[in-house]
């Protein structure tokens, strides 16, 4: 795959999580976007990464709320 913006990499990992919530397999995924599949997983590391990130802020502030 050739070099793309950050404008189509972030399309590209919307329309990942549009299909794994529409219950898609991963390789149906990779071939219906037409990416290799060291891409796929990529996309999908950095999407729960910060997935993982807000959760922990979000239950920081939480923990902070509740006075822990």
């Amino acid at each position: 795959m050739a070099n793309i913006t950050k404008a189509q990499a972030q399309q590209i990992r919307n329309n990942i999580t549009k299909y794994l919530q529409d219950g898609l397999s991963h390789d149906d995924i990779i071939n219906k976007l037409s990416i290799d599949r060291s891409t796929f997983y990529r996309y999908l590391k950095q999407m729960r990464d910060i997935e993982t990130k807000i959760w922990s802020k979000v239950e920081i502030d939480s923990a902070r709320y509740r006075g822990l």
